[in-house]
């Protein structure tokens, strides 16, 4: 049986997600879906708390990872708490250059020991359990259980296959 990375009937693609979404005219809510599936709350409670606590304007995107990074420890809808994820403490690549878990949080090992970036296929596999929020290059979604959850619509052009073979910047979990 063929592995199942992405679940398209999750919560935020019903038909109640459509409708907030349409009242409020909103696009780039990417983070706003991330941040609902990740603290199993409603579309308009990570709305408004992303408003408030990111100052996330209408319509418009936010840099996630940077706000997530200062606001580390502090609490998300529902009284969540998260921290970055990292999985070493250092080393060097193939081309001799030190990669520090400040700039590549998240990397895997090459045969030979050295560092590389991890993708999100690589993500999936090494963490299958928990809930987490990983940001990609001008995105960010949730993966529940080693899914991606209520991320990609109809309307959306990056394709599943596509959306697995991105670099991941950065991950959070509960705490």
């Amino acid at each position: 049986m063929k592995r199942q990375y992405y679940n398209k009937d999750v919560k935020l693609l019903t038909e109640d997600c459509y409708v907030v979404r349409r009242d409020l005219n909103e696009n780039n809510d990417c983070t706003v879906r991330a941040i609902s599936n990740f603290c199993n709350c409603d579309y308009k409670t990570a709305h408004e708390y992303l408003k408030k606590h990111f100052k996330r304007k209408h319509r418009k995107g936010v840099p996630f990872e940077d706000i997530m990074n200062k606001r580390e420890g502090l609490f998300l809808p529902r009284g969540l708490k998260y921290k970055r994820l990292k999985n070493h403490s250092g080393s060097y690549d193939r081309n001799g250059n030190l990669w520090t878990p400040n700039q590549f949080p998240l990397v895997n090992r090459t045969k030979k020991g050295l560092l590389k970036r991890m993708y999100v296929k690589d993500f999936l596999e090494t963490y299958p359990k928990g809930s987490f929020i990983v940001v990609v290059r001008n995105h960010t979604f949730a993966v529940i259980d080693g899914i991606i959850a209520g991320n990609l619509t109809s309307k959306d052009t990056v394709g599943d296959n596509e959306q697995l073979k991105r670099p991941v910047l950065e991950a959070y979990c509960k705490t």
